[in-house]
């Protein structure tokens, strides 16, 4: 993923691109805070927004308070859907994945996945073969036990897409981990009996 020290950096030019002036000077921060104050009716001192930008020295990281709020000034809920959409950005339409991936042919029936993802969501499912899943346990999700669905593969960092195969209600199609991707997986695979 985007280490800390890029993204604000990027945070700090689009903001920058926003207002359509560059922060240098005590009146251009005293402008922002002020903007900030206007659109998202919260409030960042002078100071803090200095160190942010390196105007005053210090050695202590912008806090998530400071950058959710410089976030949505932007229009963002959050610094967390900021990073999101930075990453989407950046990433253009498409690209090969890179991350710790199960792709589904790698598997045996019987094997067993441990997926998590924000918020304090938890299913743990077994694999039963023809690329198809049951949930063995669920906490805060809506796969619920015994649940059967098809998937090809779960990568860490990026959603999964489950086709439920015994939905009840006429819906079929899932989406899984769909704001912040896959934030744990962990694969359980068992041993072939000779």
């Amino acid at each position: 993923m985007i280490n800390q020290e890029y993204y604000i950096k990027c945070l700090k030019s689009d903001i920058e691109k926003n207002l359509r002036r560059t922060l240098q000077t005590p009146t251009d921060f005293n402008y922002f805070a002020l903007q900030i104050e206007n659109v998202c009716n919260e409030k960042i001192s002078v100071h803090t927004l200095m160190r942010v930008w390196g105007y005053l020295e210090s050695h202590i990281k912008p806090s998530v308070t400071t950058l959710s709020i410089m976030s949505r000034f932007l229009g963002f809920m959050d610094i967390h859907e900021y990073k999101k959409d930075l990453f989407l950005r950046l990433r253009g339409e498409s690209e090969f994945i890179e991350s710790d991936t199960v792709s589904t042919e790698m598997l045996n029936p019987d094997d067993e996945l441990i997926i998590h993802w924000e918020p304090d969501r938890e299913v743990k499912i077994k694999y039963i073969g023809d690329y198809n899943y049951q949930v063995v346990s669920n906490s805060n999700s809506k796969l619920e036990q015994g649940m059967k669905f098809r998937c090809l593969s779960f990568s860490k960092g990026l959603p999964f897409l489950a086709y439920i195969i015994d939905a009840q209600n006429g819906k079929n199609n899932y989406i899984g981990a769909k704001k912040y991707g896959i934030t744990f997986l962990s694969l359980n695979k068992k041993l072939k009996n000779k």
